[in-house]
């Protein structure tokens, strides 16, 4: 029909569950206030007309609808899209990765140096953040599966931000970093600084306790996380074919590799400026290469603070289901463990209880494919857990590098290794259309190059000779 025609509701159907027509032509939701930005035009073309008719439909159901709670405009119902999850998704997965494998491994020397810490305990600073996702993986992922992703995805978010804020507190209850003259002296010599971070602090040895704060911050930041890997891409991939979720969720994953690379260039930036602001370091005989330096570590996380809490709004409004869901869902195909398809987990109702846990339990760990993906993917973490952490701190050691360069180094290297691989790994899978068995002969492929590349760590550079410690004290 070439003409215009509006939406009209017939009297005798406006019930409080289905969208009606104010005078002010604003869409109110059952218990809700008006939007000042549903205003719509007074008349659509047919095409948006048949849009705006299934709109109205799934006004009676609010749970498929963008909002906060009964606060669910007209405007934002356009947003219901798999790209807007994937866009704001991109953006949770950066800073998670911003924060926890790039500011945290890039300020642990300077930390150390600061708050007097040993590398074991540095060590389990990173490493709570693996005890949080431990302790919180099950019962989030599962709990997450039958609720509102989006709720559990923007709570995360909430948490990671409060947990960054928490990281940064030493520095507010610390005070000003003080430091002699003398110790500046003392720490001087042919070694790196990084080996002898104990001998060059300034000596007041309760500074040690601000560990505990760093504990529950990066506790924080690991419980967060969990909803990010879990229920972000599950979140995706219900929601988009099958041949469009490789391509995906190569996307998101590469902007959570991207959020580690810049991680290490803006943190290796952010310590090439003296920790307390207001206080000239040049009046103090300082610069980034003195021994006694300590850069502004803690303005990163405040930053991501902030960051954190912006991105969670927009991914708390996206609703439990998309317009998309129901179709994606019809047109895929099962490709699950024969033994799971002959299960109780066929079951409509399997799930809907915390009972069904056990049950699910048992399913998985009876599925080869799983089990066997599921260690493939934990030798992964165990490499990177300490490669990323102590990579800088190493390359610092063994080459007598900055902090700052250290850092800039990984950085450099991260981005077009594991950010491209990822990225072109979605691509291949798409433009192949590889079906999961194809799928996974490719990761073993990958797997054996990274294998027979792993050597390399063999090779390393020998001690400096450091009299009375690796070498004989001569008369």
């Amino acid at each position: 029909m070439a003409g215009t025609a509006s939406l009209r509701i017939p009297n005798d159907i406006r019930a409080p569950s289905t969208l009606s027509v104010s005078s002010s032509k604003s869409y109110l939701i059952p218990g809700g206030d008006e939007s000042p930005c549903t205003e719509q035009p007074p008349s659509k073309t047919n095409g948006s007309l048949n849009s705006m008719s299934e709109l109205s439909d799934s006004f009676a159901e609010t749970d498929k609808l963008c909002g906060w709670g009964n606060f669910r405009p007209f405007c934002l119902q356009n947003f219901r899209t798999p790209q807007w999850v994937l866009f704001w998704l991109c953006w949770a997965g950066a800073l998670q990765g911003l924060i926890v494998n790039g500011f945290i491994n890039v300020v642990i020397t300077t930390i150390e140096k600061r708050y007097e810490l040993k590398s074991t305990e540095s060590g389990l600073i990173a490493g709570c953040y693996d005890i949080a996702s431990f302790i919180c993986l099950i019962p989030v992922s599962y709990l997450g599966g039958t609720r509102s992703k989006p709720f559990f995805l923007g709570s995360g978010l909430i948490i990671l931000a409060f947990g960054s804020l928490v990281f940064s507190l030493p520095y507010f209850l610390a005070g000003p970093y003080t430091f002699s003259q003398e110790q500046d002296f003392q720490c001087h010599s042919g070694l790196p600084s990084v080996n002898y971070s104990l001998t060059c602090s300034p000596g007041d040895s309760s500074l040690s306790n601000y560990k505990y704060i760093f504990f529950i911050g990066q506790f924080l930041h690991g419980v967060g996380a969990v909803p990010l890997y879990t229920l972000g891409c599950t979140y995706i991939d219900e929601n988009v074919p099958t041949k469009m979720s490789s391509m995906y969720l190569g996307i998101f994953y590469t902007m959570a590799i991207v959020g580690p690379a810049l991680g290490y260039l803006l943190g290796g930036q952010l310590l090439k400026i003296y920790v307390d602001f207001g206080i000239n370091a040049n009046d103090l005989g300082l610069s980034p290469s003195s021994t006694v330096w300590v850069g502004a570590w803690w303005v990163g996380f405040v930053f991501c603070a902030v960051i954190g809490f912006l991105i969670a709004i927009p991914m708390l409004a996206f609703p439990k289901t998309l317009p998309s869901t129901a179709k994606v869902k019809a047109g895929k195909v099962s490709e699950m463990h024969q033994k799971l398809e002959e299960s109780e987990a066929t079951r409509v109702s399997f799930g809907s209880s915390i009972s069904d846990l056990p049950v699910s339990f048992g399913l998985l760990i009876k599925n080869p494919t799983f089990v066997f993906l599921s260690l493939a993917g934990a030798s992964e973490g165990f490499l990177l857990a300490g490669l990323a952490t102590f990579l800088p701190k190493l390359i610092e050691s063994q080459f007598s590098y900055q902090a700052s360069f250290a850092a800039f180094i990984v950085g450099t290297v991260t981005i077009p290794g594991a950010g491209g691989g990822n990225l072109l790994g979605g691509y291949v899978v798409k433009r192949f259309k590889m079906k999961c068995a194809n799928i996974i002969r490719m990761c073993i492929l990958f797997s054996l190059m990274c294998l027979a590349f792993s050597f390399i760590f063999i090779l390393h550079c020998p001690d400096a000779n450091f009299a009375g410690v690796n070498t004989k004290l001569v008369n």
